[in-house]
């Protein structure tokens, strides 16, 4: 409130006066102006009359800083301040999660998750909702949230779903943890742009333009991994990388060859890929990605089973996707805009 002293007097019991804009000295149409009685609003040329007994009189208008102005003889005319020069209070801060654990998480973040083994996306299955149910389960290729099956639950990779998130018995994700650059977990309250899932929701998003050239290859006793990534001048940048399992390699060199005490045998491989290239023109982000999974399980049975002579033998099951997915992002100061297609 600003106290404006026009000339010190004695009140009067007719009040008349004239409301204009402190900056262009144009009339204040619609101002309400009130003393001791009932306010009144000011007309087309900023004019008001009311009646009172008070010494001051106060003036409030859209848009502008409300004043109290002292009577005085003579004519009155109130210059009103714009609100925008007055003080400013810019409050910032992070809204609050969708739900209760909702979790987010950023790439710095996201390759220290504990429990990942360097698998980012075996490591959400230690998040609240999440049943652990590790490697070696009937539904080890999905995740179980909240209690419900994989089936009700959607895994979303810059905006689309794929299929499986884990490679067969869970014992790997199929997308590294070097291509992930952000990871929502949403275990309920999602908004719409989700789609039709009746339970929780895993939205990762891929990597952003590489800073730096680099690259690695590893051999373990589950996979062997290649990566390779760099910029493409300042605005550009690539990453591909490749993974194969070993397991199915490594199993028939340890199991002993005369293997009739074994009455099943299982022979997992799988194999991943992902390539992606950004491009970041002025306003503009554009970027490919294409990624994919192969698995492929034997199951081998030598033993005989007198309920069912039939249950020998070898039996195959393989499960492969590809995506690709293209997408333009448009960024301005005032909107932006994001077009994207997958197949």
């Amino acid at each position: 409130m600003f106290l404006v002293m026009v000339l010190a007097g004695t009140a009067q019991a007719d009040i008349r006066g004239r409301v204009v804009d402190a900056v262009t000295r144009e009339p204040v149409e619609g101002a309400t102006v009130y003393a001791d009685g009932d306010p009144v609003t000011t007309d087309a040329e900023g004019v008001f009359e009311l009646r009172g007994e008070s010494a001051t009189v106060t003036v409030v208008g859209a848009d502008y800083q409300p004043i109290v102005v002292a009577l005085a003889p003579g004519e009155l005319v109130i210059a009103l301040p714009r609100a925008r020069d007055g003080e400013v209070i810019e409050v910032v801060a992070k809204p609050p999660p969708q739900a209760p654990g909702a979790v987010t998480l950023r790439r710095d973040e996201v390759m220290r998750v504990p429990g990942a083994r360097g698998d980012v996306l075996s490591g959400i299955k230690n998040l609240p909702g999440i049943a652990n149910n590790g490697s070696l389960a009937p539904f080890s290729a999905g995740l179980i949230i909240r209690g419900s099956s994989p089936e009700d639950s959607r895994i979303l990779v810059d905006g689309f779903e794929i299929p499986v998130l884990y490679h067969f018995l869970g014992v790997q994700s199929v997308l590294p943890g070097e291509l992930i650059e952000t990871l929502d977990y949403l275990p309920g309250s999602y908004g719409v742009r989700y789609g039709k899932a009746s339970d929780g929701i895993v939205d990762v998003g891929s990597r952003e333009i590489p800073r730096e050239r680099a690259a690695f290859a590893e051999v373990s006793f589950v996979n062997a991994a290649a990566l390779v990534q760099g910029p493409i001048g300042k605005n550009a940048g690539y990453v591909v990388s490749g993974r194969r399992s070993l397991i199915d390699a490594i199993l028939p060199a340890v199991l002993p060859s005369d293997n009739e005490n074994l009455s099943f045998t299982a022979y997992p491989r799988y194999y991943d890929y992902q390539a992606k290239l950004v491009w970041n023109p002025k306003r503009w982000k554009l970027s490919g990605f294409v990624f994919g999974s192969d698995d492929k399980v034997d199951l081998i049975s030598n033993g005989s089973e007198a309920t069912d002579p039939a249950a020998t033998g070898r039996l195959s099951n393989t499960t492969t996707f590809t995506r690709a997915i293209a997408s333009a992002k448009y960024r301005d100061r005032t909107w932006g805009a994001l077009f994207a297609a997958s197949a």
